[in-house]
């Protein structure tokens, strides 16, 4: 849920195809701001990739770096409010998407 959240943070009033010069659906002051992230506004950004490695996020395009660390953000920070049983653990670890291990 918290991936359609992150578009409507970049574009709160819908899509405004005079503030995105690469044509990429990300505002050009956002990549400003997002840089370290690897957006630039003059490269149209590749589209998020789910098969990311989560070990190395940082090598994955832009796109999926910053929208993993948004939602890793989120779910730590509702942490708290996860019953005992993690419903993304998977203990064949054949799936990526483990969000808490249990202590």
């Amino acid at each position: 849920m918290h991936h359609f959240n992150c578009i409507i943070k970049v574009w709160p009033n819908g899509y405004i195809s005079d503030n995105d010069k690469d044509e990429d659906y990300y505002p050009d002051d956002f990549e400003d701001m997002y840089s370290s992230y690897g957006f630039n506004k003059n490269v149209k950004e590749p589209t998020y990739n789910s098969m990311y490695k989560s070990e190395n996020l940082q090598a994955e395009n832009s796109v999926t770096y910053w929208q993993e660390e948004e939602c890793r953000k989120e779910g730590h920070s509702r942490k708290s409010e996860l019953n005992d049983y993690d419903w993304s653990f998977d203990p064949k670890d054949i799936y990526q998407g483990i969000n808490w291990k249990k202590e």
